[in-house]
């Protein structure tokens, strides 16, 4: 079995970018496009989130991650209850383990790439990064 690539959410920037897979998310986020995160921005309900896996359980959901919208409120903190998340194509919903998950990340927008290994936001999705729960 080929190990899943994993980057822990600590040594992330605080806004980064991963390439999508697959089409659940589709008309929003393309499959291989380059979909940028947040992890400042606070997320609620209705919102586009990444969520990161804990290495031991990321073979368990086949990816070291997904994109999907938050369904339901978090759990409190500590609480190991699901969490509901949907995609889009189609509509349906998801179910995590909160101990299965590291981080969760709010999506600000996809980026363009440059041709040359770096991806360019948008101005619009910019100015949406610096809201937080705090």
């Amino acid at each position: 079995m080929t190990a899943l690539p994993f980057i822990h959410p600590d040594d992330m920037p605080d806004v980064y970018a991963l390439t999508g897979v697959g089409t659940c998310m589709e008309p929003m986020i393309s499959d291989g496009a380059s979909v940028a995160f947040s992890k400042r921005k606070a997320v609620t309900v209705g919102d586009i989130v990444g969520v990161i896996f804990r290495r031991e359980a990321a073979p368990h959901y086949g990816a070291p991650g997904m994109i999907k919208r938050l369904a339901e409120p978090l759990p409190p903190p500590g609480f190991d209850a699901p969490i509901f998340l949907e995609t889009l194509n189609p509509i349906r919903k998801v179910a995590v383990r909160s101990s299965d998950v590291l981080a969760i990340h709010a999506f600000i927008g996809v980026a363009q790439r440059a041709g040359d290994g770096r991806a360019a936001l948008p101005a619009s999705a910019l100015a949406n990064i610096e809201r937080t729960d705090a």
